[in-house]
């Protein structure tokens, strides 16, 4: 596998603070501010690092990885939450699905049987149809809770 994953540093989540996605993908962009980088090393964040060392994207868990929802959907604890976020700059490369697979087997170490549950914006068809290709499967639409948009939380069985 061409990606390591590593412990999000200050450094890293100084980087990936500063990334800004365009148009409607702007909505995974982080506030560049001191709070984004405190989310970032709140224990839930991985950094995903390139063989020369560039950090290209980022892998996140638990309480991190969900949404706010608006039909009071609650998480339940029988699945581990993931959430990642490639460099701007390498979306739509044909990189996804090599670093999605590296962030499953990483998340599969750490709870092995486990099944995994995702959550994306429904608009992005590029997203949900990588998730799809590694074995997820859309379970519900739900409604962010402050921006009303609707997202699918989806799951994947662990093998």
């Amino acid at each position: 596998m061409p990606y390591t994953i590593r412990t999000m540093t200050h450094e890293y989540a100084a980087e990936v603070s500063q990334w800004a996605y365009e148009n409607e993908y702007s909505i995974y962009s982080f506030k560049q501010d001191a709070a984004a980088i405190d989310e970032l090393l709140n224990g839930d964040y991985l950094a995903c690092i390139d063989q020369s060392g560039r950090v290209i994207g980022y892998f996140c868990k638990n309480e991190s990885a969900r949404i706010p929802t608006g039909d009071n959907y609650s998480y339940s604890n029988d699945k581990l939450d993931i959430g990642l976020g490639m460099h701007p700059a390498l979306c739509g490369k044909g990189m996804g699905y090599e670093f999605l697979l590296c962030g499953i087997e990483y998340m599969t170490r750490q709870t092995p049987q486990v099944p995994l549950r995702l959550t994306v914006a429904r608009f992005n068809a590029r997203a949900i149809s990588l998730y799809k290709r590694a074995g997820f499967t859309v379970e519900r639409t739900v409604k962010h809770k402050i921006s009303g948009a609707p997202f699918y939380i989806m799951s994947r069985q662990q093998y």
